[in-house]
């Protein structure tokens, strides 16, 4: 142990020498920059927005939550006018394939806006967190979306220094192991350490500019190359086709719930909701249950191994939730009257031809009906901040656009960490509710009407004026009649609704199979 602390100390004074002398050959070519453009990457959480603020000594910002989008921010720092991008993070250990379209989309255009392309990355690194080969190889990934160059460019910004200590930053690179002493030497020995927590302290800054300058000494060309006009032409270009059809999609949707609420307000909202949280692995379903029925109901420490159901009342009614495991296979008979799918996705991440056709294996023995009872939930809803799910589902390609139109373009967003916000519960409710009714009424179902619920309802309420009890109907008072809603057995229908048979079983037969249940 005393061997492994004397070689982690060696190394890293053989680090702070070697810096120190790069250092110092860059100061005697060192010029003064009057314009410095910054581009911050890194994980989520890496501490990106704090960096932003710390160098353009801006207050934090009131709204918490992540960076969803590019941010542009410029300010006058030490006689320099900044312009710093902070981008949208990617999970730690998500590879770049994993991570969204969109996601990284915004990292390319990030480019366009630095005019004339960004000097220097500022890759932020948190010191009090682990730093293991998934994370290095995650970050290698993501750089390279930048174009080969990008390490020319990058400067690790080493965030949360208060963690420190007296340790120097050295020692705790040594420390860590091959996945960020490989880091370290890609970014040509470049580092420096920022706590956020002392914004008011410029020194820290000053010396972050300084190290800016160092390096563009050893620059021939003043600016990143990027990843070439064309490329940012073309990714633009198809952001903006994407901004239009995520219009066109919202607009659409938007009319659907505008016709479902319309057919909901003639009938008698169901009295209980049953629905099945199905999808793949580690998409947040136990997460999503626990948000409807607005309690712990489900374990979210680790996956779901087996199917589990709970019920709670939510909005005036019942609700039973059945949470199942990852890449479960949906058999006929969880498909119950009053029960709709939930297909989760996690919206952070990536969706392609593989989570689409694994999907349609898991819902394929429920039949042809299953998709008219399906809704897409997207989980991980804070992941989208404001940009909207539309957006989303038309960025990341084909096969999520074509799930969501075998949906019947019927899709939610749930954020859990905002599980007693009841809004985005009761929209859910509410979208449930009309793919039930639309399902039932495609298929001939009986949907009851508030007129048919007040005639049931004055049939069995005895009269004000009369102490004896409401008469009932001797079975040979009844006209048999059949129905395909009873399988074919005789129905009993009241003498004084026989001869309005023909009018009440017009269309689907929906009053006859009323009748059956008022008596």
């Amino acid at each position: 142990m005393a061997a492994e602390s004397g070689r982690v100390e060696e190394e890293a004074q053989r680090r702070f020498l070697r810096v120190k002398k790069q250092r110092s050959l860059a100061r005697e070519k060192l010029r003064h920059v009057t314009d410095i453009r910054i581009v911050l990457l890194g994980a989520k959480g890496s501490g990106k927005t704090s960096a932003l603020n710390t160098i353009l000594n801006r207050p934090s910002s009131q709204v918490p939550g992540r960076t969803a989008q590019c941010v542009l921010g410029r300010g006058l720092v030490f006689g320099r006018r900044l312009t710093v991008v902070d981008t949208p993070g990617w999970w730690m250990n998500y590879f770049s394939a994993e991570t969204s379209i969109f996601d990284r989309d915004q990292l390319i255009l990030s480019l366009s806006l630095c005019p004339l392309g960004p000097h220097v990355f500022l890759l932020t690194v948190r010191v009090d967190r682990a730093f293991t080969e998934t994370y290095r190889r995650a970050v290698q990934e993501h750089l390279q979306l930048l174009g080969r160059s990008v390490w020319t460019r990058v400067i690790l910004l080493f965030t949360f220094g208060d963690w420190l200590g007296g340790t120097s930053i050295e020692r705790c690179i040594e420390s860590e192991g091959p996945p960020l002493t490989w880091l370290v030497e890609s970014c040509g020995n470049r580092y420096h350490v920022v706590d956020n927590r002392t914004r008011g302290d410029g020194f820290q800054v000053r010396e972050l500019i300084l190290r800016i300058e160092e390096m563009l000494a050893g620059c021939a060309d003043a600016r990143h190359p990027g990843v070439g006009r064309e490329v940012m032409e073309q990714t633009e270009e198809k952001m903006r086709r994407e901004e239009e059809r995520a219009e066109e999609r919202r607009k659409r949707k938007e009319r659907q719930r505008q016709t479902g609420k319309l057919q909901l307000a003639e009938l008698t909202p169901l009295p209980e909701l049953r629905m099945v949280l199905v999808g793949g692995r580690n998409t947040g379903k136990s997460s999503c249950g626990n948000t409807i029925l607005s309690r712990r109901s489900f374990c979210t420490d680790g996956p779901t191994t087996s199917c589990e159901e709970d019920t709670a009342q939510v909005f005036g009614r019942s609700v039973s939730v059945l949470d199942t495991p990852g890449c479960f296979s949906l058999t006929s008979d969880l498909l119950e009257p009053a029960c709709v799918l939930l297909l989760v996705v996690n919206v952070s991440s990536s969706f392609g031809d593989g989570q689409e056709e694994q999907l349609g294996k898991q819902l394929e023995a429920g039949g042809a009906r299953v998709w008219s009872r399906t809704v897409v939930l997207f989980s991980h809803g804070d992941w989208l901040g404001p940009t909207s799910v539309e957006r989303r589902i038309e960025s990341e390609g084909a096969a999520l656009q074509r799930l969501v139109e075998k949906c019947g373009n019927r899709y939610h967003v749930l954020d859990n960490r905002r599980r007693g916000h009841g809004a985005q519960v009761e929209g859910l409710m509410e979208l449930i509710e009309e793919t039930l009714r639309e399902d039932q009424l495609d298929a001939g179902d009986h949907v009851w009407t508030h007129q048919e619920m007040s005639f049931r309802s004055r049939r069995h309420q005895p009269s004000q004026n009369s102490t004896e009890a409401a008469p009932t109907v001797s079975p040979t008072a009844l006209t048999p009649v059949t129905s395909s809603h009873t399988g074919g057995q005789m129905a009993p229908v009241p003498p004084e609704a026989a001869g309005q048979t023909e009018i009440a079983l017009r269309g689907r037969c929906h009053f006859l199979f009323g009748l059956c249940a008022l008596w």
